[in-house]
């Protein structure tokens, strides 16, 4: 069983969101969201993350990952707004 956990009662902040990069949260759809005694731990909206297992642990480089499961619009709603922050200013 994964703990469920809700989006809006986190804070996700810079250094925890660069542990994984971009393409991969927007694609697979999960999020990093604490480092807690050196386990990650990260949001996801499968029950079963097993197939996502291998993808965290090399783009993140942690040994131990958590995954807890989120309501699957805040994920959605959550990803889109912190990754429509860091748009080049360029533009």
């Amino acid at each position: 069983r994964i703990p469920f956990v809700d989006l809006r009662q986190q804070k996700v902040t810079k250094t925890i969101l660069a542990l994984l990069p971009r393409e991969v949260i927007q694609r697979l759809h999960v999020l990093p969201l604490a480092v807690r005694e050196d386990v990650l731990v990260v949001a996801t909206l499968m029950p079963d993350p097993g197939p996502l297992c291998e993808v965290v642990h090399r783009y993140s480089g942690s040994r131990n990952v958590e995954f807890v499961l989120v309501q699957p619009s805040h994920l959605k709603n959550v990803i889109k707004v912190l990754f429509q922050q860091q748009v080049p200013e360029d533009r």
